[in-house]
């Protein structure tokens, strides 16, 4: 069965009668066994912040690329920037653990990492190529590497590396072949350089530098370097030395003879001053570059030690991104529209930190200002909404411009972008409400979708994705809703947030408007949500439109706003990411129930348009069931009055006006337009109202999609057992029965605002009938004679007679004492305020008390009825007691208090309840009433302060039938909502255990036992191994975030499971 949230379309009619009518008209858009579906739980597998987009973070080593690139290694990031001196950052790639020292050779970047015992290679563009090395002290290995430096043997490079804990230098080819090693002079060996000749010079902590020839002859020793020497480099006749002495924050400059020449720097962060000038690399002009550990910068001098300039700073995370409005995955890597920044920035999928700048700003044509939405194609290419601009950019994944298209005439405020398979470019025109249509060389050839509030309308389209099916997924901004269309703009389903625990109110702070959303390859949807100025918010949802999960993101301080991105990966992972503290989460799933399926077979019903004929009361209703298989389908209309679905609200639709055969009803024609006639004054007697139309369609599946576990036998039970995954609850069952009323189903049917059985008796019984009735008095009747009072609005009340037959009449002598006889505007009743009525001649041995009040006042208790020894029944506060001030209670242990038919003593004040007490079985003394008060005891202060309708005494036990007997005449007779029949299913927004089993029964089903859910439940209990998997276990104390296919739902509480008869 399928149906929607409903107010999903609004409209205004008028009416020639006697009034004006508003009617609200909804339509459920299909979706697919919308209850007892998967409610799948996702746990964070990453949290963490972005990392340090521009910036920098203990730099350690430098080397010059091609083309005015340089490659700064960072300490702390375990990773090697790329940086150009006119672009800035490039890109971040890993680069192992506490890495040292990088160079460059023949289009190679070569980084060693003393964490890991490697090398690491990249290319001139900062693609990882390979690794060599591995820990250990035999040939090739590392035990902890620290300097790297190229040389050439003829035309041969060699790859020269430092390790200090084995005191030698290994020599490799480029390729990572081992050739040779050395020992150096017994000290620790540090940054390596190698000049023209091939000489090796290596830094020793010693306060030295030791110069060897390539094959590890000690040649000549630089000494007198104060602290510990650090990196090198070597420029013609020039050797600068870094320092990695904190009171020695100073570059040396020898000549390679080891004279001493200059030294610059000093303590500080200014401009030419260090903390810890580790290493040092000079560029093909002679320059410089020096990674300034401690200050998070890299600094440039000329020859004579001038400073010049300087690149970088630190990037805490929480400058990372400024206003994120898009994410999309390709290839390992999130691409994310840094809209704030204006650029287009890369994210590694697998550690979350940043890789890339692809695009940067600007008005060029290769540039983008304020970038939105973004989409990649089947060929790997970047389409970004450039909003500032007012065009489309695509790009290589390189980042390398290819074409712009779109221009300020044809875009109003262009925000969301999506590519179908077949090329064809859908671009989200948020300002002007519409879907533009472009081919694959940005040729535009179109436009549809029109402004509005309806469900086929749109208001502030933001994002937009291609599904697996090849529709187009809408985020609906101004409207709260996510929508399928067709790719011509047919609308199949829309998600309305609002109905899902988002919020629709108009001030900007309270709302849950869309503004990305990614579609995974099996339908399922994510979307993230503009929550307010302090909360972001996502939800899952199934291609059908179910919430399946939903989280909230909420921060303190000031007004700065969430603006959360949502995208799947290849893995069907999602990733979270927002700008507040720069942060992001990636989600994975538990385990789903069965393989991801495409459920195009659901019948969908969709509203196309309803309308009131022009002087006429008849409401025209056009729409349409979609459907791929063409099955058996059925379908049926609500109406909710008021657009409350409560039962008794629910208005019939029966009258049509005209054949309606194939368009309600059974065997429904499918893909195709209905028009309905619906006369509603013949089936709702109202001038003027407002009401919501719900349509429901379904195929030939269960009423309760239910999904099904088989838990094998084991030592202890043989037989597998086959239970429900995930309980079923409340709602499951009153959607069932929504659509068993909309389509007219045979065995039930609605009245007096219940669902029954169809052969139920709704009349209410006459207490009288019931055997032990002792007293009765009746607001209504205050002469007994069975006909309407001949009493005025305030008359006291002397004698209210008892029309049990028992003469147990009260009476007032003292005109002070009497009640209020009250009927003007209400149901007539006495009205009590420190008033009272008396029975003196009762002897009643109470059993069952039925009383019908409205209480006025709080403080104190206050007493309706009281007997000898103080057997009273009185409240306190807002609850129903007994008292039992003495041995002598008028209740037991186990007495029981209902309130409008429900068990419990809590109750409104000024509202009218039905008050029952049973007499408890270990009472001593009972409920013996020798004397009687009505609306006070013998005390001063505990009278009533209210009204008093109806009182029924039983001086017998009742069944719990006719318990429900009574109470049902009294809520029938006095507009009391809430109290049941006998046999009802269904009242309110509430299914009876009763209406359950009735489902559960036309299904072949039943209730699973306790036995049979703690058995299937074994293995999810956090801290146990599941016992057909045991390399799975739940961690102990923690939810159980993973589920497996031996496993049911364990993180709600409440529900049922139920298992086949």
């Amino acid at each position: 069965m399928n149906h929607q949230d409903k107010n999903l379309a609004t409209h205004d009619f008028r009416m020639n009668r006697t009034g004006l009518i508003f009617a609200v008209f909804s339509l459920c858009l299909g979706v697919g066994s919308a209850w007892g579906a998967p409610q799948d739980h996702w746990y964070a597998e990453r949290e963490r912040n972005f990392g340090y987009i521009g910036g920098m973070h203990q730099p350690i080593g430098i080397a010059h690329g091609n083309n005015g690139r340089i490659f700064v290694v960072e300490f702390y990031n375990g990773s090697i920037q790329l940086r150009d001196q006119s672009q800035g950052l490039i890109t971040r790639r890993d680069s192992g653990e506490n890495p040292r020292s990088a160079t460059f050779a023949d289009g190679r970047a070569y980084v060693v990492s003393a964490g890991s015992e490697k090398v690491y290679v990249f290319d001139e563009n900062g693609t990882s190529l390979f690794s060599f090395g591995s820990n250990g002290s035999g040939d090739g290995q590392f035990k902890d590497p620290y300097g790297i430096a190229a040389g050439y043997h003829g035309n041969d490079l060699e790859i020269f590396v430092s390790d200090p804990t084995v005191d030698r230098v290994s020599v490799f080819d480029a390729n990572g072949t081992y050739l040779r090693k050395f020992s150096t002079v017994d000290g620790e060996a540090r940054g390596v350089a190698v000049d023209q000749n091939g000489s090796v010079y290596v830094a020793d902590a010693g306060e030295r530098v030791n110069v060897f020839d390539r094959n590890g002859t000690l040649l000549r020793t630089i000494t007198g370097i104060a602290g510990d020497p650090y990196g090198l480099s070597i420029f013609g006749n020039r050797l600068a030395v870094g320092n990695a002495d904190g009171n020695h924050d100073y570059v040396k400059i020898y000549d390679l003879n080891g004279s001493f020449v200059r030294q610059f720097g000093g303590d500080g962060t200014g401009n030419g001053k260090f903390r810890r000038p580790l290493g040092v690399a000079y560029d093909a002009n002679g320059s410089l570059w020096v990674a300034d550990y401690g200050n998070h910068r890299v600094q440039v001098f000329d020859e004579n030690g001038t400073f010049i300039s300087k690149v970088g700073q630190f990037a805490s995370a929480s400058t990372s991104l400024n206003n994120p409005m898009d994410i999309v995955y390709g290839l390992g890597t999130y691409i994310v529209s840094d809209s704030g920044n204006n650029r287009v920035v890369a994210f590694d999928d697998r550690k979350g930190t940043f890789s890339k700048i692809l695009v940067n700003g600007g008005s060029g044509y290769a540039q983008v200002s304020g970038p939105r939405g973004i989409a990649l194609d089947s060929q790997g290419r970047i389409f970004v909404v450039d909003r500032g601009n007012q065009r489309i950019q695509s790009y290589d994944s390189n980042g390398t411009h290819l074409n712009s298209f779109g221009n300020p005439q044809l875009f109003n405020d262009v925000w969301g972008v999506a590519v179908a398979p077949d090329g064809t470019i859908y671009v989200s025109d948020f300002g002007a409400d519409k879907i533009l249509v472009f081919d694959g060389s940005g040729n535009f050839s179109g436009s549809w979708g029109e402004a509005g509030n309806l469900s086929h309308q749109l208001n502030g389209p933001s994002d937009l994705h291609i599904g697996p099916e090849g529709d187009l997924y809408v985020a609906d901004y101004y409207n709260y809703s996510i929508k399928r269309f067709t790719v011509a703009g047919e609308l199949i389903v829309k998600i309305d947030l609002r109905q899902h625990g988002g919020s629709g109110n108009s001030d900007d702070r309270k709302g849950s408007r869309p503004r990305t959303v990614s579609v995974r390859e099996d339908g399922l949807i994510i979307t993230s949500a503009y929550y307010d100025h302090y909360r972001g918010k996502f939800w899952v949802f199934d291609k059908s439109g179910n919430s399946l999960w939903t989280r909230t993101k909420s921060w303190t301080g000031n007004n700065s706003g969430t603006r959360g991105c949502v995208a799947f990966n290849s893995m069907g992972k999602f990733v979270w990411v927002w700008d507040k503290y720069d942060q992001f989460a990636r989600y994975h799933s538990t385990y789903r129930a069965g393989p991801w399926l495409r459920r195009d077979a659901i019948p969908y019903p969709m509203l196309i348009s309803a309308t009131q004929e022009f002087e006429t009361t008849d409401l025209d209703i056009v729409y349409k069931v979609t459907d791929v298989d063409d099955a058996n389908v059925t379908t049926g209309l609500l109406a909710y009055i008021d657009g409350d679905d409560s039962f008794d609200k629910i208005l019939l639709p029966k009258t049509f006006i005209g054949d309606v055969t194939g368009k309600i009803g059974q065997n429904v024609d499918v893909n195709v337009t209905h028009s309905l006639s619906w006369d509603m004054p013949s089936d709702w007697n109202a001038s003027v109202g407002t009401v919501a139309v719900e349509v429901f369609a379904k195929d030939d599946r269960e009423l309760l999609d239910l999904h099904f576990v088989e838990i094998p036998g084991d030592e202890n039970n043989a037989t597998p057992l086959t239970i429900n995954r995930f309980p079923l609850e409340n709602d499951d069952f009153l959607a069932a029965y929504r659509y068993l009323l909309a389509t007219g189903d045979t065995e039930i049917k609605l009245e007096r605002g219940l669902v029954l059985m169809s052969d139920a008796n709704t009349t209410p019984i006459s207490p009288d009938t019931l055997s032990g009735l002792a007293l009765w008095l009746d607001g209504s009747d205050i002469d007994g004679n069975g006909q309407p009072d001949s009493l005025n609005d305030g008359d006291l009340i002397s004698f209210w007679k008892d029309k049990s037959g028992n003469d147990f009449n009260a009476s007032q002598s003292e005109d002070t004492s009497k009640p209020v006889y009250r009927n003007t505007g209400q149901v007539p009743h006495l009205h009590f305020n420190d008033k009272k009525l008396k029975i003196s001649t009762a002897n009643i041995q109470a059993k069952h008390v039925f009383i019908v009040a409205l209480s006025d006042e709080t403080s104190r208790y206050k007493t309706l009825m009281a007997g000898a020894m103080h057997r009273n029944i009185r409240t306190s506060a807002s609850s129903l007691r007994f008292n039992e001030k003495v041995t002598h209670t008028f209740a037991g242990t186990d007495r029981n208090y209902r309130v409008d038919g429900i068990i419990g003593n809590e109750f409104k004040l000024s509202q009218m309840h039905i008050l029952f007490a049973e007499l408890g079985s270990d009472s001593q003394g009972g409920g013996l009433y020798t004397d009687v008060n009505i609306g006070g005891d013998n005390g001063v202060n505990n009278h009533w302060n209210g009204n008093i309708y109806e009182i029924l005494v039983f001086d017998e036990f009742l069944s719990g039938g006719q318990i429900k007997d009574i109470e049902w005449y009294l809520g029938q007779k006095w507009g009391i909502f809430g109290p049941g029949p006998n046999g009802y299913l269904a009242i309110n927004k509430d299914v009876r255990v009763s209406g359950e089993n009735f489902l559960l029964e036309r299904m072949n089903l039943r209730p699973a036992t306790a036995l049979e859910i703690s058995r299937a439940k074994k293995g999810t209990t956090p801290g146990t191994v599941n016992q057909f998997t045991p390399d799975f276990q739940i961690k102990p104390g923690g939810d159980p975030e993973k589920i497996n296919e031996f496993t049911i739902e364990t993180k709600k509480t409440g529900g049922m499971f139920v298992v086949p008869i």
